[in-house]
């Protein structure tokens, strides 16, 4: 375990809460009826350095020049100028922070090297790498509590960007990260391994993980913390810095953020997700930030016995796609909703086989036969399909591509067993029904429909497919 250089000198720094989840217009215009500027009455120049180096500055006891007044005329009795920069880490301005700069006596817009640093990692992250960082100032007119924008909501005096060299706060990055929680019943010894590139954390800072939170998960809350590897082997909680990682306030179900550690003095805080779905955890810990992406849309599969939504199994579709396919257990009547509830779209049968419907007057969809069924649904065209599974097997380069190698099951198809002996870059995938129609592939975490060719290292394992919940997996021992 390495540690990066310690300059330890902003407490705020470390302090800092979530990045900001939508594009900042710096602060809300209040009282518009106030009399203001025009855009002609002031004008302001971008005065930055192509570098800037907080520590240098903070050292030499000197601030950071953003920007030059260089014109301000008729500015009304009583009123004072507010200028706010809003920093982001890329020109779309999709992850910001604001930052209020201050008007020395010869016009020059600055800030203090910790109020940038501050600003600076809401925006970009913890590391000390140096970072383009681009920013544009705001003006308001200000009386008192009232205060009125210079321009319209989307106006800026001006606009630049610079390369800037953060503090370095001494962040020790290890080369493995796990996650606990709901996940896991909290088990620091049983933490699940997220994964980078299989190199040097220092050389690939990024671990990332597939997660599923149920329904009933998201309404309970489905917690989280994220600890390093030598927590892990010490199979307990420890008291030391760095040892556990979770946002800066505690319950805090922002799908991303900055991750805040602990210190010998404070333990690191919970994150809590209430929004059921299927993400991908990433942590970047050179930056020292979090984010849950969701990877799927769902069409929640409710009917017999209990039509329950809370237990109802999900068809899944490419965020903002239109097709859903995906697994169920049935044994008679049962609806598509695109809600876990019935609050949504609701897909019933159709005037014909294999069409849907979602009149209010629809009727139930139906099979003949209890058993795993794997269903196609497509929202646009109002279609679907339902086929029931009746065999599972494994087949690739260890069987020349044949007849598929059955695996078996004794809970009516949520479950698959077998063994699977294969060399050393030999493809292989899932395969249902003795044809090519339905197959799984590609992440044995997160399997997909018609996925790439899996390959282990050659070896006998034994082999464990799970469809009762999303996202479907495959594990070998």
């Amino acid at each position: 375990m390495k540690k990066l250089s310690i300059l330890l000198l902003s407490a705020l720094a470390l302090t800092v809460t979530s990045c900001q989840d939508e594009k900042s217009k710096a602060e809300p215009t209040v009282n518009p009826q106030l009399p203001m500027l025009t855009v002609e009455d002031l004008q302001v120049s971008t005065a930055v350095a192509q570098a800037v180096d907080l520590t240098a500055l903070l050292e030499a006891d000197d601030s950071v020049v953003m920007a030059k007044v260089d014109k301000l005329v008729n500015l009304p009795e009583d009123y004072s100028i507010k200028y706010v920069a809003t920093l982001a880490r890329e020109e779309s301005y999709d992850h910001v922070a604001d930052l209020e700069l201050t008007m020395t006596a010869d016009s020059m817009l600055v800030a203090s090297p910790d109020d940038f640093e501050g600003a600076y990692i809401k925006a970009m992250g913890k590391s000390a790498k140096p970072k383009t960082i681009y920013f544009r100032v705001a003006a308001y007119g200000v009386n008192g509590d009232a205060q009125v924008r210079i321009g319209d909501p989307d106006y800026y005096v001006c606009e630049g960007s610079t390369v800037v060299t953060p503090y370095d706060l001494g962040i020790v990055i290890e080369d493995g990260y796990g996650l606990l929680g709901t996940i896991n019943g909290w088990s620091v010894a049983n933490a699940v391994p997220m994964h980078n590139s299989g190199v040097s954390g220092y050389d690939d800072p990024i671990f990332k993980l597939i997660v599923s939170v149920s329904i009933a998960e998201a309404e309970a809350g489905w917690w989280w913390k994220v600890v390093p590897q030598s927590t892990i082997a010490a199979g307990d909680w420890l008291e030391t810095a760095n040892s556990s990682f979770g946002p800066a306030v505690n319950g805090d179900d922002s799908l991303e953020g900055n991750l805040v550690p602990r210190t010998p003095e404070q333990d690191s805080q919970a994150g809590c997700i209430k929004t059921a779905g299927i993400y991908e955890f990433t942590i970047d810990m050179e930056n020292q930030t979090y984010e849950f992406v969701p990877i799927y849309d769902f069409l929640y599969v409710c009917g017999d016995p209990s039509w329950s939504h809370a237990t109802a199994p999900r068809l899944l579709g490419s965020i903002g796609g239109t097709v859903f396919q995906g697994f169920a257990e049935l044994s008679g009547w049962y609806k598509l909703t695109s809600q876990p509830n019935w609050n949504g779209t609701n897909y019933g049968a159709g005037a014909d086989a294999g069409q849907l419907s979602t009149s209010a007057a629809a009727g139930n969809l139906k099979v003949n036969a209890k058993g795993m069924y794997f269903l196609k649904a497509d929202t646009e065209k109002l279609t679907y399909t339902c086929d029931l599974i009746t065999s599972c097997g494994l087949i690739g380069d260890f069987n020349g591509w044949g007849a598929q190698q059955a695996l078996t099951t004794t809970d009516g198809g949520k479950t698959w067993t077998g063994s699977l002996t294969v060399l050393d870059g030999q493809g292989w995938k899932v395969r249902f029904n003795d044809n090519w129609d339905i197959n799984l592939g590609g992440d044995m975490n997160n399997l997909t429909v018609g996925g790439d060719n899996i390959t282990v290292p050659a070896g006998t394992y034994d082999v464990t497919l799970n469809l009762g919940t999303v996202p479907y997996t495959i594990t070998l021992k």
